[in-house]
C-alpha cells in the first residue's frame, strides 16, 4: 500500500487487513510524506508485528512505492491495494483462491465509490469517478481483455514474481496518471491473463477538491501522452483530437482550442467558477457536466505540455487511479 497525505486515512483502511489472519504482513510505503504517518505506522508496529511501515524520505510516485513494498514483501501473493480502500472481509482469502497453484494472473477486485447520503456542492469528481468506475467494471466483464489494457489499480493482486518479473516502475510517468495503464499493458506483452472478480470487494473511500481535480486532469492528459508513445502497437497514437471526442460541439471546440495555453487558462477558470456556482445552486446535473468539460480541458492542456516538451514527471503532480 503506497501512501502520501493520507494519516488521518490510515486507521480505516488498514484495520480490516490487520484483522484478516490469512494476510502474513501489510507493507505500507509512505512516499515522501510529512504528515505524521510515519511516525503512525511505527507505533502501530510496535505493537502489530505483522505491520511492516517502509518510508521514503524522498516522493517517488505510487509506482516506485509499490515496487519498493514488492521488494520488501515475502508472500506469494501480493495484494495491492491503495490507502483509500476498506477491503471487505474475506477480500484476500478471495483474491488467494483466484490464483491457484500457478502464476500468470492479474486478479482485479470491485471497488465501488461509496457515495455520500446526500450530495452536497462541489462533490461532482467523486459522482464522475463512481460513474465512470462502474462504466470500466461492465466493460471488464463483457470484454475481459479489456482488464489489461486498461488496469485501474487499487484491489489487484498477482504472484509476486510475476510482479518483479514485469517491474512495477516504468520510467517517464513519475507522478502522471495512467502508470496502471501502462503497468497492465506490460504484463499483457508479457503474456500474462488478467481476471476480474466483483466477489472481491472493497469500498473506495475518494474524495476530490476542485483543485485537486483540475490537477488530477493535468496529469492524466500528461500521461495519456507517455502511455501512446510507450505503446501505440496495442492502443495507438493520440491526436489532440481525441480529448474532444463524444463532446457535444460548443464543448469540442472548447477542448481544441485549449491547445492553446492563454485559452486553456482562461476556459479552465471560467469553468471551474461555472461548476462552483451551479454547485451551490444544487444544479448537480448541470454541475456534472461543466465537471466533465472543465476535466477535458484540463487534460487537453496537460497533454499539450508535454509535447510542447515543458512538462516532466515530477512537475504535474496526482496521486490514484485513472478515470
Amino acid at each position: 500500500m503506497p501512501t502520501r497525505g493520507r494519516r488521518s486515512r490510515l486507521p480505516t483502511v488498514l484495520a480490516p487487513l490487520l484483522d484478516d489472519p490469512l494476510i502474513g504482513e501489510v507493507v505500507v510505503v509512505v512516499d515522501g510524506s510529512s504528515d505524521g504517518s510515519a511516525e503512525w505506522l511505527r507505533e502501530q508496529a510496535v505493537d502489530q508485528p505483522r505491520l511492516v511501515p517502509l518510508v521514503r524520505e524522498r516522493c517517488g510516485g505510487a509506482q516506485v512505492a509499490r515496487a519498493d513494498g514488492v521488494a520488501r514483501a515475502t508472500g506469494d501473493v501480493v495484494l495491492f491495494l491503495d490507502d483509500d480502500v476498506v477491503a471487505d472481509p474475506g477480500l484476500a482469502a478471495g483474491h488467494q483462491a483466484r490464483h491457484g497453484p500457478g502464476g500468470g494472473k492479474v486478479v482485479v477486485g470491485f471497488m465501488p465509490v461509496v457515495l455520500p447520503e446526500h450530495r452536497r456542492p462541489g462533490q461532482f469528481a467523486t459522482y464522475l469517478y463512481a460513474d465512470e468506475y462502474l462504466k470500466r467494471c461492465a466493460d471488464y466483464a463483457a470484454d475481459p481483455e479489456q482488464i489489461l489494457r486498461t488496469l485501474w489499480w487499487g484491489n489487484v493482486s498477482m504472484r509476486r514474481a510475476d510482479a518483479i518479473t514485469v517491474g512495477l516502475v516504468s520510467a517517464g510517468f513519475g507522478d502522471f496518471y495512467h502508470e496502471d495503464q501502462d503497468f497492465g499493458l506490460r504484463c499483457l506483452a508479457a503474456g500474462l491473463q488478467g481476471v476480474f472478480d466483483r466477489t472481491l470487494r472493497a469500498e473506495h473511500l475518494h474524495a476530490r477538491s476542485i483543485d485537486a481535480f483540475i490537477r488530477d486532469a493535468r496529469s492524466q492528459g500528461a500521461g495519456r501522452v507517455v502511455l501512446h508513445r510507450r505503446h501505440p502497437d496495442l492502443i495507438g497514437e493520440l491526436h489532440p483530437a481525441d480529448f474532444a471526442e463524444g463532446l457535444p460541439l460548443p464543448a469540442a471546440l472548447l477542448v481544441r482550442g485549449s491547445g492553446s495555453p492563454a485559452l486553456a487558462g482562461a476556459s479552465s477558470a471560467v469553468l471551474r467558477t461555472a461548476t462552483e456556482i451551479t454547485g451551490r445552486m444544487r444544479w448537480y446535473g448541470v454541475e456534472t457536466r461543466i465537471g466533465k468539460v472543465l476535466r477535458r480541458v484540463n487534460q487537453r492542456s496537460g497533454a499539450e505540455s508535454v509535447w510542447r516538451g515543458e512538462a516532466a514527471p515530477t512537475r504535474l503532480a496526482g496521486v490514484g487511479g485513472q478515470p
